[in-house]
């Protein structure tokens, strides 16, 4: 597998995992210290951006790299100035590394993960034992 299969891969496997975070969190129960909860919600939701657009760069990347003697090299792959205009709406002519999008990604998910953990060693056990349970269906065969 090459550098950049490798690079696809984990900014896929990461985009995920910052995606279910951001829905474990915003599923969490609510007796949690809010600000924590928020300040964990907001680093995850703007951890996200960065996500989808590192993603959205692979095939430029790709398209970058092509032919480039240095292509195996990670230094170059993280590195290499790339226009986001063909992503960007109106074609803005935007260049920026990809490890300028792959720091803040890695550092909100750490953030907001942290702060989620924090927030969890935080509530009481009691007020999380004591949080609703999930309503039945009227449906359902046990009331």
């Amino acid at each position: 597998m090459t550098t950049l299969g490798y690079f696809t891969i984990s900014a896929s496997v990461l985009c995920v995992i910052t995606v279910a975070s951001l829905c474990w969190v915003a599923a969490g129960p609510a007796r949690m210290p809010r600000a924590l909860r928020a300040l964990s919600l907001l680093a995850l939701a703007v951890s996200a951006v960065p996500a989808v657009l590192t993603l959205a760069l692979t095939p430029l990347l790709a398209g970058a790299l092509t032919g480039t003697p240095a292509a195996e090299d990670v230094a170059t792959l993280y590195s290499l100035p790339l226009d986001l205009g063909p992503i960007l709406p109106a074609g803005a002519a935007v260049m920026i590394a990809p490890k300028h999008l792959v720091w803040p990604h890695v550092l909100g998910l750490l953030i907001g993960l942290v702060l989620y953990a924090i927030a969890a060693i935080a509530t009481p056990r009691e007020a999380l034992e004591a949080a609703p349970r999930k309503a039945r269906l009227p449906m359902s065969k046990h009331h």
